[in-house]
């Protein structure tokens, strides 16, 4: 039997071989040297084969899914089975820095209550040119004036704040997090919904304020995507968090965020004529929280044509 490493490491991809290869030639150049690598292919091409043989290294395997599953299924897949200690998850078209995991595996070797251990990043365009710009603007937004260190509880700095960059940023202690718990519905941000795990594994957070890694804006990331997948899927982690006895202290915040996630669907459908399915996206944002924004929207969702139209103009 062959020993498990001390951090498992996932690259969940489909069919992008170039920036998978300089994805893994990051995770080959760590100093930290005791993983195990799972390529999670859910394309399977011969491409992305040749990119993982082509480095000749027994540490990193090629799994492929036998029928696609999906960004979020495809990265749980991964998650779930890793056997070290840690799991760090990296996204294809995300690079670590060199220091990455000499900087956080030995903060979470020495304080068991830490769940997780993480740090900032830089902002990489699809040629790798770094945009300072929206790197300090993303750092403020996320984690301005967090404090190094411990953090706890978590729930406000994960599940509101989102400070912590789990699908590339981040190690986890394996142990604790219920890795079985994935609802198809969270599958777009499947990150999002890691973290909540997160939180009710009770676990304390450590923010190492380095950037230790790099991560990439183009226009074939799900985060730019985004589309009405992402903002369905958002909406069914906030219904889900709601449902939660542990976290009513953030209850407004959460039916404010499901309310403006609802909305969004229902432009997108608008957008798309599908007016049905708009009406009940605004029921669900004005039964969550009603603002004059949904108002607005679900008066467009009974206007017909009209109605359409003026939703092209929205965001």
């Amino acid at each position: 039997m062959v020993e498990a490493p001390l951090v498992s490491i996932v690259i969940p991809t489909y069919r992008r071989p170039q920036y998978l290869r300089q994805a893994i030639e990051s995770v080959v150049a760590q100093h930290f040297q005791d993983w195990r690598l799972v390529v999670h292919d859910d394309g399977g091409t011969f491409e992305n084969q040749e990119v993982v043989e082509g480095f000749g290294d027994a540490r990193i395997i090629h799994r492929v899914n036998q029928r696609r599953l999906g960004i979020g299924a495809n990265k749980f897949a991964g998650w779930q089975a890793a056997e070290g200690r840690y799991v760090a998850n990296l996204d294809d078209d995300d690079l670590w820095e060199p220091h990455f995991l000499s900087s956080l595996v030995p903060i979470l070797e020495s304080d068991p209550s830490l769940v997780v251990a993480f740090g900032s990043h830089t902002i990489i365009d699809a040629h790798e040119i770094v945009d300072l710009g929206a790197t300090a603007t993303n750092e403020a937004r996320y984690r301005g004036g967090l404090a190094s260190g411990r953090h706890e509880p978590l729930d406000r700095l994960v599940l509101v704040d989102q400070a912590i960059p789990l699908t590339m940023g981040s190690v986890i202690r394996r142990e604790g997090i219920d890795w079985q718990d994935f609802p198809p519905e969270t599958d777009v941000v499947a990150d999002f919904w890691l973290g909540y795990l997160l939180v009710r594994s009770g676990g304390a957070a450590y923010y190492e304020p380095q950037r230790l890694t790099r991560y990439r804006v183009h226009g074939g990331s799900a985060t730019a995507a985004g589309g009405l997948a992402w903002h369905r899927s958002f909406a069914a982690c906030y219904r889900r968090l709601l449902r939660d006895p542990q976290l009513r202290s953030l209850e407004g915040e959460f039916r404010s965020r499901l309310a403006a996630y609802e909305r969004r669907a229902a432009i997108c459908q608008l957008k798309a004529g599908d007016t049905t399915a708009a009406r009940h996206s605004c029921r669900r944002a004005l039964a969550a929280a009603a603002s004059p924004a949904t108002l607005a929207v679900a008066s467009m969702s009974l206007s017909g044509p009209v109605g359409r139209r003026a939703a092209v103009l929205l965001r």
